[in-house]
């Protein structure tokens, strides 16, 4: 517990990773796959992103009422990812990560916290999609906390 406690403490302070880990979010978030809201596009830009950035351990879209609309996409490092929760459907309007965004309609950078999907300790970076110009829903992509220093 104590040692959870300091990854959490940790994990308020935004390192030059956290930012590196943005752009890339948001140079995902301008593709015409991942706006366009058809969920095979998108499923597959999001697993040509994990192959492109080992960093990443998982990546998700939601809609413009924070209900996913993709399944979880695991890299291809993360263990047991088959067992692991799909995602789809789910709603996370309540979580900072999607509230945040939607609201100040720019990227959202967490704290560390332990993942309800791989019980990892990770951060998020969540950016706000648009589609002509309106909100339509949220990229978000986890970073495993032990991966920081690697990005």
């Amino acid at each position: 517990n104590i040692c959870d406690a300091m990854i959490m403490e940790a994990g308020i302070f935004h390192l030059s990773s956290h930012h590196r880990a943005r752009k890339a979010a948001e140079k995902l978030s301008e593709s015409r796959s991942v706006f366009s809201f058809e969920r095979n596009q998108q499923e597959t830009a999001l697993n040509r992103f994990l192959a492109e950035n080992r960093f990443v351990e998982l990546a998700y879209i939601t809609d413009r009422s924070g209900r996913q609309v993709v399944e979880n996409i695991y890299a291809d490092h993360v263990e047991g990812s088959d067992g692991l929760d799909k995602g789809l459907g789910r709603d996370w309007s309540r979580k900072d990560w999607f509230k945040i965004p939607s609201e100040s309609l720019s990227t959202f950078l967490s704290q560390v916290y332990r993942s309800s999907a791989t019980r990892n300790f990770c951060f998020t970076v969540a950016v706000p999609l648009f589609d002509n110009l309106e909100f339509a829903g949220v990229l978000g992509i986890d970073i495993n906390f032990k991966d920081l220093i690697s990005i």
